[in-house]
């Protein structure tokens, strides 16, 4: 079919046939989307001819869960038990020192590797009660609502120690510096 005579209800009735999978709905009307925008951009679709796909089923197609064993589980959280906690820790030795030191950080203080990754040495500070990291709102993924505030997190055992050592190494700026654009190593090398 020509993409100037896809109609709205087509449009709807391709979409409506993902609704049992609405992750892959998603993705179709994303790309669907971003494909009539490239042929107006592109001046391969007249102007006039409307972008259904960006217009239909705007903030209906939620994931339900996923489904194990025949039986929808919902989206759950989980934490890692004593037993499986040991098993990383046991490997540290086995990464690379950047890695060992992400995983451990990550481990001792429940931040994200994003927040690890863009410490700065002007970010930490010792305090009557001990080593304290302190992330300016505007680094964690609440930046965005008004009643967030900066992150307090202590600095003790293993985390105290890799943060010190690292900032030895480092007068000033990040702690996991990078000579990439960013000035700090991005969390895909960690990651990856």
């Amino acid at each position: 079919m020509e993409a100037a005579k896809v109609s709205h209800a087509t449009a709807f009735d391709i979409l409506q046939a993902y609704l049992g999978t609405p992750v892959q709905a998603g993705r179709i009307r994303i790309e669907l989307g971003a494909s009539w925008e490239y042929g107006h951009d592109a001046g391969r679709l007249d102007p006039e001819v409307p972008n259904w796909w960006r217009q239909i089923m705007r903030g209906n197609l939620r994931s339900k869960g996923r489904v194990r064993e025949g039986e929808r589980v919902g989206t759950s959280k989980r934490v890692l038990n004593a037993d499986e906690i040991g098993l990383p820790i046991n490997w540290l030795p086995n990464f690379p020192r950047l890695v060992e030191d992400v995983v451990t950080l990550y481990m001792w203080t429940c931040t994200r590797g994003s927040e690890i990754l863009e410490m700065e040495v002007s970010e930490v500070a010792r305090e009557k009660d001990g080593l304290w990291w302190t992330i300016p709102k505007s680094k964690t993924k609440n930046s965005w609502r008004d009643g967030a505030t900066d992150l307090r997190v202590p600095l003790v055992g293993r985390a105290a120690t890799i943060v010190m050592r690292r900032m030895q190494a480092v007068e000033k700026g990040y702690i996991f510096p990078s000579t990439g654009r960013s000035g700090h190593v991005e969390q895909k090398t960690v990651s990856g």
